[in-house]
């Protein structure tokens, strides 16, 4: 098995291979392409060196391909959801550790692209802040200023002036895309199969089910089939996808506020409430 693509769905999926006890003698190659940072998973710490030894201009065959990788040159550039996750660390006790924020668009300055955060305490002086981009496919957000922009959030939003960085993440999503039909021994997985979930970026446990149920069909059948994504989420995602990218005023003025891990709306970082929403 080659499995083109070493981020997330790739890599999970040459985990579940080859822990499978039906696949025991499988040889399985996992290809990566170092120069593209687009596809760099946020699993990573990043820390400017690779994560894998990488053999370039290598030819192989294999009895299938599981294909990770985005679509090819020529097709039209999908949405960009691009990010850092920053560990900070404050001097002094900032967070509420029962209170997480997602999706906060308040420090946006409601010009293009959409701008929001997310807010994860693990103790009251300690959080993970996620910024996040959404851009045209074309114009990814790759030398933007995140740090400066996760600064400002700490200070108008949170009210934290005095912290320091541990760690940073930092990952591309490409947002909307297509199911990718698989032809003959080529399957696609992960964001390649449209199981990304087009406004939000979520697509973690779908990947981790996905790259299961291939490994296992692998081995009862001897091919490899992943579940299909729902698609009635292309149809929900479309429209709001549009306005993020051609209206992205409305979309940070729309009325949805940040939502907080025990199901209320938080209205600012010390989790006052501020209504109720479904996820």
């Amino acid at each position: 098995m080659i499995v083109a693509g070493g981020g997330l769905a790739g890599r999970s999926l040459a985990y579940f291979l080859s822990g499978h006890p039906g696949l025991g003698e499988m040889r399985i190659l996992l290809v990566d392409d170092s120069r593209h940072y687009q596809h760099r998973s946020i699993i990573y710490w990043y820390d400017g060196v690779l994560p894998l030894r990488l053999t370039p201009s290598v030819s192989y065959t294999a009895s299938y391909c599981c294909d990770s990788t985005t679509p090819p040159p020529g097709a039209t550039p999908p949405p960009l959801m691009t990010g850092e996750i920053r560990q900070v660390r404050t001097a002094s006790e900032s967070f509420d550790p029962s209170v997480a924020t997602f999706m906060d668009f308040r420090s946006g300055d409601g010009r293009q692209p959409v701008r929001l955060h997310c807010l994860l305490p693990v103790s009251t002086r300690e959080a993970f802040v996620e910024t996040t981009r959404i851009t045209r496919g074309d114009a990814p957000a790759l030398g933007w200023p995140f740090g400066t922009a996760a600064a400002a959030y700490l200070r108008n939003t949170c009210g934290v002036t005095d912290f320091s960085t541990l760690a940073v993440q930092r990952g591309v999503i490409p947002l909307g895309l297509r199911r990718q039909s698989s032809r003959g021994r080529h399957l696609y997985v992960g964001t390649a199969s449209g199981i990304i979930k087009a406004t939000t970026g979520y697509g973690f446990t779908r990947i981790l089910h996905q790259a299961e149920r291939v490994a296992s069909s692998f081995a009862a059948t001897g091919s490899p089939s992943g579940p299909d994504p729902p698609r009635r989420f292309h149809f929900y995602d479309k429209p709001v996808l549009k306005m993020w990218l051609h209206d992205p005023d409305s979309a940070v003025r729309s009325p949805v506020a940040p939502r907080s891990a025990h199901g209320t709306v938080t209205g600012d970082c010390s989790g006052r409430r501020n209504g109720d929403e479904s996820p």
